[in-house]
This record gives structure tokens, C-alpha cells and sequence, in this order.
């Protein structure tokens, strides 16, 4: 309370007390007496409470609800999307709707809750930076990106069992590359046929750290599904999905999301999932980090440009995974196709994804990533052969005040 409002509060507490001990006295009498407010005083008579203590109008979330908005803001933030005000006031709604209320918050409200939760929450303006800019990570970044893991899975109690990674990977139905061939002593080149199919078909796979293959989600070019391309002895549990570009999109990742968590759900020991992907735009969308919040799941987004190093399906899985789809076409090709369809790459598709995803696959693919268990060196340690350049880079730009190539430090996990 600021001092000028306590000081008239304690006339006010002086009236009364003068009232209380004479019954009979008025108050205009006890109000001139110590020089309060006389609106006030009668306010107190009838029970009113000053409007500092009954928490103000603005107040729509409860206690619980806006320690909820903050995680999810933090969350938002961690993942290099920090939330705009219409954001966050979209958030304060899916919050009163889920907890039943039923009034809504406003642009004006978000502003009055930022200005009351200054201690914890602030607006700056944000600042575009090139994407490969911020994508020019030093060792020092990898290093907090394993801080920064342990602290998610630290905060929110997840087990290794509830850790996910997730990604895409393309398959050109019917292309063939080189491979070994044994040919007469003489012979200087061998040709096989090729199928020259390049359509693409995108598998969206994800693996958990306990070694489960949720069943994956194929996306392939096209405005409806033939019947023929399903007579085989695919997995009931795949979900089908088509685009017109055969990649998937924001609309199809949601519908992922939901399959995830259909198969996920029931499995998890403790309670949160942890789902691991990478930066792709539409893994990020607002739709998304609602689902994942409202579902407990904890979404981490990898450091831009480092998979290669970080992620577990690319460094543990997909190499296998396009080996073993390669051999299967070299397979049908040696045996005489000519032309590979959608129907003959369903039909394969069950035999190279059993032979990659196996249980001690998924267990190791988040071994060599150092994640699980915890291993930063794993990862340090491939850094080494480039990490002079990078402490001389780190060294020379030094004296630039500027720290436009910085990345911007991950907020602190706390209650």
C-alpha cells in the first residue's frame, strides 16, 4: 500500500475505533475528529473492505491458474518462441475455459497482469535476428542445451521411460543408388535397373528412450487413398495421411500429436512425457504447444542446425532406416521390378521399419545423442576437432560490444 493511502487507512482505523468505543456518536463526529474520510468510515460500518485487500477486478485467474500461466510462458520462452500479448491472453482464456469459468480476459487484462507480475514477467521488444545466425552455436551452446534438458526433466519430474524424440524423414518410393556387385574379372561397369520413381513418402517416427516405436504416421502426395495401396500386412496402428506436396503441415502434425499421445498416454510411469524435436516450423505452432501443455507433455526443442549431434533419430535411427528401405528396393529390383508404386513401397515398408526400430535401436540412438543416460561428453567430445576454431572465432570477436550471435539464455526453471 503506498504511504499516502496507509496514512488515511490509519484515520479511517482511528474513526472507528472512536465509534466502536461510543456507540452513540455519529460519524461526522468521529470523522472530524481524526480527519478521515467520511465515505470511507461508513464504508467500513457496512462491511465493505478497502479495495486493496479484496484483490482488485482484474484479478480472473486464482492462484494456481496463474502459476499455470507462467510455466506455460516459460515454456514458450525456452523454446525460442516467447509469447506475444494476444498470446497470452489467448492462453489466460484456455485456462478460465478449462477450469469452467466463465469470463474471458482481454488484451487490457494481459497488460494489467504483466504490470502486476513485473517480478517474474516483463515485455521487451523483440528483435529479428537471421535464422543462420542464430544457428551459429559454439560449444558453449551444446553444453547449455544439456543443462537446459536436465533442467526440464529435473523441474517437471519426467522419467527416462516418458522421454520421446520425434522427426520426419522422406523416402523417394522408387530410386535406386549404387551398390557392391560381383562381375566378371574384365567387366569395368555394371547397370541395373532402375525403377526412377520419385515420389516422395514422409514417415513421421518417434522412439522413447525405454526403447517403444510409436507406430509411425506416413504422409504421401495425393487428394484421396486407393484401396489397393492397403492390401498387405502393414500395422493396424499406422495412422495414413496425404498432402498435396507429400510433406507434412501444420494440420498434419497436430493430428500426430493426437496419435502420440493415444499410444502414449496410457504408457507413461510418472506424470509427464517429455517430446524432443527439433525447430521445424510445424512443430512450434500455437495449436501445438496448447495440445502438448494441456496433456502433459513437455515439449524441448533442439538447438537450430544440431542434430546431427543432438537428436536421436538422426544420429541413432534414420541412417539404418534408409539402408534397410534401400536393400529392400534392391531386393525387388534384383528380382525383376521394373517399376516400384505406393502399393509395392507399403508392402515393403513393414520389413525395413520392424528391422530398424527395435527395441535396442531406440535405446541406443538416445545413448550416442548422451541424453539418456546423461553424457554430455558423448557430444563434447565429437566437437573436438573443430573446438580450436571455435574458442579463436569466440576469441576474435571479443572486443564487439554487440551480441547479436549470442543465444539468449534459457529461463530459470524455479516455482
Amino acid at each position: 500500500m503506498p504511504p499516502a493511502d496507509q496514512h488515511e487507512e490509519e484515520k479511517v482505523q482511528r474513526a472507528l475505533k472512536l465509534l466502536h468505543e461510543n456507540p452513540r456518536m455519529k460519524i461526522a463526529t468521529a470523522v472530524r475528529q481524526t480527519r478521515a474520510i467520511y465515505d470511507r468510515v461508513r464504508r467500513r460500518l457496512k462491511g465493505i473492505p478497502r479495495s486493496s485487500a479484496r484483490g482488485g477486478h482484474n484479478k480472473k485467474l486464482n492462484m494456481p491458474s496463474t502459476a499455470a500461466l507462467k510455466e506455460y510462458l516459460l515454456m514458450c520462452h525456452s523454446l525460442g518462441r516467447p509469447c506475444s500479448i494476444d498470446a497470452t491472453t489467448a492462453a489466460a482464456n484456455s485456462i478460465l475455459r478449462y477450469n469452467g469459468e466463465e469470463g474471458t480476459a482481454n488484451r487490457q487484462w494481459a497488460k494489467n497482469w504483466i504490470q502486476r507480475e513485473k517480478d517474474f514477467v516483463k515485455t521487451i521488444r523483440s528483435t529479428p535476428l537471421s535464422a543462420k545466425r542464430r544457428a551459429a552455436h559454439q560449444k558453449e551452446d551444446i553444453k547449455e542445451h544439456f543443462a537446459e534438458f536436465k533442467r526440464c526433466k529435473t523441474k517437471w519430474g519426467i522419467l527416462d521411460e516418458d522421454t520421446y524424440n520425434f522427426d520426419e524423414t522422406g523416402c523417394m518410393i522408387g530410386m535406386v543408388n549404387g551398390s557392391l556387385v560381383v562381375v566378371p574379372a574384365g567387366c569395368t561397369v555394371a547397370y541395373v535397373d532402375d525403377p526412377e520413381n520419385r515420389e516422395l513418402v514422409t514417415s513421421t517416427e518417434c522412439i522413447s528412450a525405454g526403447g517403444y516405436h510409436v507406430p509411425p504416421m506416413i504422409t504421401f502426395k495425393g487428394a484421396y487413398h486407393l484401396r489397393k495401396y492397403f492390401t498387405n500386412e502393414m500395422d493396424g496402428n499406422i495412422l495414413f495421411s496425404r498432402s498435396e506436396s507429400g510433406f507434412v503441415n501444420n494440420k498434419l502434425t497436430l493430428r500426430w500429436l493426437r496419435h502420440f499421445n493415444d499410444f502414449t498416454e496410457k504408457r507413461t510411469v510418472g506424470r509427464y512425457r517429455m517430446l524432443i524435436f527439433d525447430g521445424y516450423g510445424s512443430h512450434i505452432t500455437q495449436d501445438f504447444l496448447d495440445f502438448c501443455w494441456s496433456h502433459h507433455i513437455r515439449p524441448f526443442q533442439l538447438l537450430p542446425h544440431s542434430t546431427h549431434l543432438t537428436q536421436p533419430l538422426d544420429v541413432g535411427a534414420f541412417q539404418k532406416f534408409k539402408f534397410e528401405f534401400k536393400q529392400c528396393l534392391r531386393e525387388e529390383v534384383f528380382y525383376g521390378a521394373t517399376e516400384i508404386t505406393k502399393a509395392d513401397f507399403f508392402a515393403m515398408f513393414p520389413v525395413f521399419s520392424t528391422k530398424t526400430f527395435t527395441e535396442k535401436l531406440c535405446k541406443s540412438a538416445f545413448k550416442k545423442t548422451g541424453l539418456i543416460p546423461f553424457r554430455p561428453e558423448i557430444v563434447l567430445n565429437k566437437m573436438k576437432e573443430y573446438g580450436g576454431v571455435q574458442e579463436e572465432i569466440r576469441v576474435e570477436s571479443s572486443d564487439d560490444e554487440s551480441d547479436g550471435f549470442a543465444t539468449p539464455p534459457p529461463p530459470v526453471w524455479s516455482e
